[in-house]
């Protein structure tokens, strides 16, 4: 699809890309822009920091602030789309704007390459050639697990160092262009990319055999260009191949055929079944180490501060405990875990298939059943990266991009699958012949169409154009066509006759040759042979000879014996013995190598000092910590004692717990190191008697607390300033469990209730509901507010004092829950407002006097306004001039 984009359009891709990728290193190292986008007021954006949301890492909140984007744009962005465009649209688009790839070609483009200086040993004549990886070399025979392991490790380092520290991942990127930039000068050709580059292995996964929209070189035999950026362009503006290939079969011309050539080779299927775990247990270590989900879906992990001071922490958080082995540890052990149980169950999977198909009775190879298991290894992987790996940032999107994403990820894979489950080697193999056989069959003018049913040779399918070929080759002379037979049974007439003289030629030679044979003397051969017979025993005596002699120089190497032990006299039977001997004494010598590799790797790994003392208190051994903490050299180190190592007011009792070790196997304390200077470091040791060559050793180990100290210091001064505000403060303050008694209780509210102590208000109120509240309905109401929303204030109640009567409280509390939402007890300040209600009720009294008085005031005024109206004299002078009498009569 892309194969056919122009180059100057591509050139100027590249150099976009680029530029790009240089400029978002250089944000890692200066950004004063982006952190705008992730501040918490920042409502239009989603990327802003939500303080609200508590992000648990081994059961405590992580505390996140604004950071710039850039290294989250890398692992959210450009590594995803790296591989997006693998699987949709091939290695040839990736090949074309990969930007490191690009970079590694500079040394080629200003011509400053490393040369190597060739001699013609006929001729004389000097030349200069540029230097390549050798064929047979180690690089170019493991490359694949050198890629493999380059991967590794810089997803262990991603974890520990890379993942929010700009300035580190800044680094890393600016060393790797660096790296491709001098192999490019070192190794001619695409070296860098087909050997050295870590993203390599999943260009081969996602790549190969061909993308979604992939292009088909092996179909094309008329494309002069090659798939990838491996082309320059003419004066006249024509694009021309200029191929750097360093491998053959090469995957920037034809990616597929690189794919069938090392299907079946081991480093194939380590590379596919391994990735699949690599990737997983990538994932999966975030919930090991936090504990939770949460943790990794966040994306917390890609801005999280001091990524490198959690180095020693526990690696590992599971049932809401930590485990004690630290992150740098157990972030390789964990992918390398995965990384083999991925490999060992791909494995097993492709057994099972294989038995399947047995079962079936299927024709197969297995070159079949690896491509299918490799197909189903990169689908999956595609989707777990995309839809499960990728969620931190899905999430980001709106809900209905969520479920739009997933689709367009679950279409897009679906279709790969479909369109590589096919695929076989036979079919690529007859596709690729299908250009040049149809050239052929029309080079010799035949009409085939009388033999098709009417349809041309650009009408058929590669396997219609494979079997038509195959059938003319078969039965071109019983063609009835005389233009066609006449020459080809001439020609092949011509060429039977030569094989006949040749086969005369050779049956007169091997006569010669037994004549010959039969005139030598039985004299002679039984000479030759028993000369020989002595040559060859002296040879395997100086074989042996030569061997005891490499032992000394410790180059043995027992195949060189194996001919010699073959024979059944004395001699061999001295070889046999001699090679087995040799052979147990470097096992033997490789375990005591393997054990103090495995302890000096111990040694080294323990993240405090380790030492390891005589019965004498001598120091025997030590690891580098011990030493650079105390500050002494390795010479001085050896002069020390147990004792000296500790402070003068600390050796008594570290004089009788090393004499406890001795005699009970083990002890600890806790104690100060003295250092060189002086200086007094607070440190936990321990010890514990081993026995080695009959002698008794303490072997042990210690660990800084001087952190532990000054947390618990901090911690009793922070226990001192709670405990003062708790028993001086004014308001009341207690703790109660939910169902009815209290935890503690301040002074201040016994007071209030009328108790003599804290301790006496504790005691005797067994149910507040009941012997508290006046009204059980509102400790009712109470618990329900707190259910509901976790907080009340402002609660008004009236409760019973110690002496039976009633006073007025208003509460303001809250509800403490532990990690599983479950409710531990109720904490709050408590008020004593009776006063407050005494006021209020003499206010509201007075307020209603007050509006007595206004009112019969009101009235007044109205009968006064009445009685002096006009209407009302005109009525009152009427009722004067009745007469009641006859009114009534």
């Amino acid at each position: 699809m892309f194969a056919k984009v122009s180059e100057q359009t591509m050139h100027r891709v590249r150099w976009a890309i680029a530029s790009g990728w240089l400029l978002l290193i250089f944000s890692l190292f200066y950004d004063p822009i982006s952190p705008w986008f992730t501040q918490p007021h920042n409502q239009l954006s989603p990327l802003r920091i939500h303080p609200d949301i508590c992000v648990q890492v081994q059961g405590i909140c992580l505390e996140e602030k604004p950071y710039p984007l850039g290294a989250a744009l890398f692992w959210g962005a450009i590594v995803p789309l790296g591989i997006f465009i693998l699987l949709v649209f091939g290695h040839e688009l990736w090949r074309r704007i990969c930007p490191l790839s690009f970079l590694s070609q500079i040394p080629r483009a200003l011509g400053w390459q490393r040369q190597r200086r060739r001699v013609n040993t006929k001729t004389g004549k000097v030349r200069y050639e540029l230097a390549k990886v050798p064929k047979n070399s180690w690089l170019a025979r493991n490359h694949t697990y050198l890629q493999f392991g380059l991967l590794y490790l810089g997803i262990c380092s991603r974890i520990l160092f890379v993942n929010s520290n700009r300035l580190i991942l800044g680094t890393f990127l600016i060393s790797t262009i660096l790296a491709a930039i001098a192999v490019g000068y070192f190794y001619r050709g695409k070296s860098w990319c087909q050997y050295f580059c870590p993203m390599a292995p999943v260009q081969k996964i996602y790549g190969e055999p061909r993308g979604l929209f992939n292009s088909k070189a092996h179909e094309d035999h008329s494309q002069t260009i090659t798939q990838s950026m491996c082309r320059v362009v003419k004066p006249d503006g024509r694009e021309q191949s200029a191929c750097v290939a360093c491998q053959s079969p090469c995957i920037d011309i034809d990616a597929e055929r690189s794919y069938w050539d090392g299907i079946t080779k081991s480093e194939q299927r380590w590379l596919y079944y391994s990735y699949v775990g690599l990737v997983i247990g990538y994932a999966c270590y975030y919930y090991l180490y936090a504990g939770n989900w949460d943790y990794y879906f966040s994306g917390a992990w890609a801005h999280q501060e001091n990524q490198l001071a959690t180095l020693l922490s526990p690696g590992f958080y599971l049932f809401n405990h930590p485990i004690q082995i630290p992150k740098l540890l157990a972030v390789p052990l964990t992918l390398g875990l995965f990384t083999i149980g991925s490999y060992l169950l791909g494995r097993k999977l492709e057994k099972l298939y294989k038995a399947y198909l047995l079962k079936q009775q299927q024709p197969f190879s297995q070159e079949q059943i690896q491509h299918r298991i490799f197909t189903i290894c990169t689908f999956f992987v595609f989707n777990f990266f995309f839809v499960f790996a990728g969620r931190p940032f899905i999430l980001l999107l709106p809900l209905p991009w969520q479920y739009l994403y997933n689709l367009a990820i679950a279409v897009l894979s679906t279709l790969w699958l479909y369109r590589t489950w096919g695929r076989n080697e036979n079919l690529y193999v007859r596709e690729s012949l299908a250009s040049p056989l149809r050239k052929q069959l029309s080079q010799l003018q035949l009409d085939v169409s009388r033999f098709l049913e009417g349809l041309a040779l650009e009408d058929l399918n590669a396997d219609e154009v494979y079997v038509l070929a195959k059938n003319y080759n078969l039965r071109l002379m019983n063609i009835r066509d005389p233009q066609y037979s006449n020459p080809l049974q001439a020609e092949i007439d011509r060429l039977q006759k030569q094989l006949d003289d040749a086969n005369e030629a050779n049956e007169e030679l091997e006569l010669l040759l037994e004549t010959v044979t039969e005139h030598s003397t039985n004299l002679e051969n039984e000479i030759l042979q028993k000369n020989q017979n002595l040559l060859g025993y002296i040879a395997q005596v100086n074989k042996v000879t030569a061997a005891a002699a490499a032992v000394e120089e410790d180059c043995f190497d027992p195949q060189s014996l194996n001919d010699v032990s073959a024979r059944t006299d004395e001699l061999g039977r001295l070889a046999r013995v001699f090679t087995q001997t040799m052979q147990t004494i470097k096992l033997r010598e490789e375990q005591l190598q393997r054990e103090k590799s495995f302890s000096d790797m111990l040694i080294v790994s323990v993240p405090g000092v380790f030492y390891l003392y005589d019965r004498q208190g001598n120091l025997v051994r030590w690891n580098e910590r011990l030493q650079q903490v105390l500050g002494y050299s390795s010479q001085n180190m050896q002069e020390l004692t147990a004792l000296d190592t500790i402070v003068p007011e600390d050796r008594g009792m570290i004089a009788q717990r090393i004499e406890m070790v001795f005699q009970e196997g083990e002890s600890s304390a806790e104690t100060q190191l003295f250092t060189r200077t002086g200086e007094k470091i607070p440190y936990y040791v321990m010890g514990r008697r081993i026995l080695i060559d009959d002698e008794l050793y303490l072997l042990g180990m210690g660990l800084d607390i001087s952190d532990r100290k000054r947390a618990e210091e901090a911690l009793r001064i922070a226990e001192e300033n709670y405990r003062s505000i708790f028993e001086n403060a004014l308001e009341g303050i207690f703790q109660s469990s939910s169902e009815g008694r209290f935890i503690s209780v301040n002074p201040a509210l016994a007071r209030i209730y009328g108790y003599d102590s804290p301790q006496e208000m504790i005691e005797s109120i067994t149910n507040i509901s009941e012997q508290l509240y006046v009204d059980p309905e509102k400790r009712t109401e109470f618990k329900e507010l707190l259910t509901k929303q976790d907080t009340v204030k402002g609660f008004e109640y009236r409760c019973y004092c110690r002496d039976g009567s009633i006073i007025w409280t208003e509460i303001d509390a809250r509800v403490v829950k532990d990690n599983n939402g479950n409710v531990l007890y109720y904490e709050g300040i408590v008020q004593d407002i009776t006063e407050r209600k005494r006021r209020e009720d003499e206010l509201r009294r007075q307020l209603e006097e007050l509006k007595i008085e206004i009112d019969q005031k009101k009235r007044k005024e109205e009968v006064a306004t009445l009685t002096e109206s006009s209407y009302f004299q005109e009525v009152q002078q009427e009722m004067a001039e009745i007469d009641l009498d006859e009114f009534w009569s």
